[in-house]
């Protein structure tokens, strides 16, 4: 019936949600500064049993201009042999973005080094708009000689879109 119910965990993590009438649909959700939200939907609460939920908060790597918000390319790499990359005035969207066009054919390349990360899980995510008709659109992480890829969409709006990959080495590559 919409109730909400909101709980503080204690200093390992744990935390009880009291009086929770048993049914289906039920979210849980747990935020805090500086990692990313992490939600489940569709739960189960059991009549006279308890439920155990499992979340884990993805910590937010910092990436140099991750937003584009300095107007330009300024921290990333560009290889462009036909001039199609450009940092494209998005003042509508409140800050700029980088467009890769033009009116033949190209090969352009977006890319940036993170480094300092433990193996483990990571979620690469990025707005996009992408009008389609080019043969390859993607978004990717170069983990050491892997590469794991997700093929872009073609989308009306800008759309975030997420993919996610195993990394190995300290040091990875993502780019579009």
């Amino acid at each position: 019936n919409e109730e909400k119910f909101n709980t503080v965990t204690d200093e390992n993590g744990c935390f009880v949600v009291e009086e929770v009438i048993d049914g289906t649909g039920y979210t849980v959700s747990a935020k805090k500064d500086g990692y990313g939200d992490s939600k489940i939907t569709d739960l189960q609460v059991l009549p006279s049993k308890a439920s155990e939920v499992i979340m884990r908060l993805s910590t937010k790597i910092s990436i140099n201009n991750d937003d584009f918000d300095l107007g330009t390319l300024e921290g990333w790499t560009v290889i462009d042999e036909e001039n199609s990359v450009t940092a494209q005035d998005r003042s509508n969207f409140n800050n700029d973005a980088p467009s890769l066009w033009n009116d033949k054919a190209y090969t352009a390349k977006i890319s940036q080094e993170v480094s300092g990360l433990k193996a483990g899980k990571y979620m690469l995510s990025a707005y996009v708009y992408n009008g389609g008709n080019q043969n390859k659109a993607n978004m990717y992480i170069k983990d050491g000689e892997k590469i794991v890829e997700y093929a872009l969409p073609t989308t009306n709006y800008w759309t975030k879109l997420s993919m996610e990959a195993w990394v190995e080495n300290d040091n990875i590559e993502i780019g579009f």
